[in-house]
C-alpha cells in the first residue's frame, strides 16, 4: 500500500457475506455445487440450452428460461440463482430424469457430471411419496442442530461454535478485538432469534407429528400401540369405535411378523465420491406389502385396520 493512503479496516460486509457462506457450507446441502453443475452443463451447448428451452415451454411460455451464472467468488448471487432453479424445478426435472435418459442414452452414459445432476434433483425435487412420518424428527433435529451452535447441557452459553473459511478468518484477523466481539455477539443475535423463530413456530409440540413416527418401519414394536390408537383417535373418520379397539392386539399381531429386507430397502449403490447409500421405499410401498400378508398356506390373512385405512 501506498504510504499516504490511510487504512480503515477491511469491508466488513465481505465478512458478514463469507460469515454466512461458511455456515452454508458446513450443511451438507451443497447448493453452491448444485447451482454450478446444473449452469454448467448447459453453458458451452446451444443444443442442450435450446431442449431445455423446448422442455419450458411445455409448462409455461412466459417462465422464464435461461439460468444465471453462478461462480463461487459471487457466493452473494448465490440467492438470486437458487430461486431460479427452484422456479425450473419442474422442467429441469422433467429435462434430467425423462428426456435425456429417453431421448440422449449414449449422451449420459457414464457420464459424471449428469450422474451428480440426476442425484441432487432426484433427492431434492422429486421426493414425492409420503414424508409426513418423518416431519416431526427432521424438524426438531434442525432446532437441536442450531440451537446446539451456542449451548451445551446445563444451558450455559458458549461461544459460538461454526467454522470459518480460512479467507473470512484472515479478514477477521484485521479487526480490532473490539470489532470482532461485535461481529460474534451479531451473529450469536442471529442464532438467538432463528433459535426463538424456531421455537415460536416449528411444530416440536404437535402431538399428532409424534405421533404419527409410528408409520415407520423401525417402530415396528408392541411398545408403540399407544402412538397408534392415538393417530386412530386423531385423523376423524379414519376407525370406528371398534375398529379402534382391536389396534392394540392387531398391533401385536403385526410386531411379531417377519418383514422382508426389500420392503425396506429398494437398492443399495455407491455414490460418485465412492460412499455407499441405501435407496429405502417409499413409505406407502412398504405397507402395501404389510397389507398382502398371508398364512403358512397362502390364505390371506384378515387385513390390520390400520393397514386398511393407510391412504386416508
Amino acid at each position: 500500500m501506498g504510504s499516504n493512503l490511510l487504512l480503515i479496516g477491511l469491508c466488513n460486509l465481505h465478512v458478514v457475506h463469507n460469515g454466512f457462506k461458511s455456515g452454508l457450507s458446513s450443511a451438507s446441502w451443497h447448493v453452491e455445487n448444485i447451482c454450478t453443475e446444473i449452469y454448467s452443463w448447459f453453458k458451452q451447448s446451444p443444443a442442450r440450452k435450446e431442449d431445455l428451452v423446448d422442455t419450458i415451454n411445455e409448462f409455461n411460455d412466459l417462465m422464464e428460461k435461461t439460468l444465471l451464472y453462478f461462480t463461487i467468488t459471487r457466493w452473494v448471487l448465490l440467492g438470486k440463482d437458487t430461486t431460479r432453479i427452484l422456479i425450473l424445478s419442474k422442467p429441469l426435472c422433467d429435462y434430467f430424469l425423462d428426456f435425456l435418459p429417453t431421448t440422449k442414452k449414449v449422451q449420459i452414459q457414464k457420464n459424471d457430471k449428469y450422474d451428480k445432476i440426476k442425484s441432487n434433483l432426484a433427492s431434492n425435487f422429486k421426493q414425492e411419496g409420503l414424508l409426513i412420518h418423518l416431519l416431526h424428527h427432521d424438524l426438531t433435529r434442525l432446532f437441536s442442530t442450531v440451537l446446539m451452535k451456542f449451548l451445551k447441557y446445563g444451558s450455559d452459553l458458549l461461544n459460538l461454535c461454526f467454522k470459518l473459511s480460512e479467507k473470512t478468518r484472515t479478514e477477521l484477523s484485521g479487526l480490532t478485538q473490539r470489532e470482532r466481539e461485535t461481529f460474534f455477539n451479531n451473529v450469536r443475535k442471529i442464532y438467538h432469534g432463528t433459535v426463538q423463530y424456531f421455537q415460536s413456530n416449528l411444530p416440536s409440540k404437535n402431538g399428532f407429528l409424534r405421533d404419527v413416527q409410528i408409520l415407520h418401519h423401525s417402530l415396528k414394536d408392541v411398545r408403540n400401540a399407544d402412538q397408534l390408537i392415538r393417530v386412530a383417535r386423531a385423523v376423524p373418520h379414519l376407525l370406528k369405535r371398534n375398529e379402534i379397539d382391536s389396534l392394540r392386539d392387531e398391533w401385536l399381531a403385526y410386531s411379531l411378523e417377519i418383514i422382508d429386507e426389500k420392503w425396506v430397502i429398494n437398492k443399495k449403490e455407491i455414490d460418485s465420491d465412492g460412499n455407499g447409500c441405501i435407496i429405502y421405499h417409499r413409505i406407502d410401498f412398504y405397507w402395501n406389502q404389510v397389507s398382502a400378508i398371508t398364512t403358512t398356506d397362502g390364505r390371506p390373512k384378515d387385513p390390520y385396520h390400520f393397514t386398511r385405512k393407510r391412504r386416508c
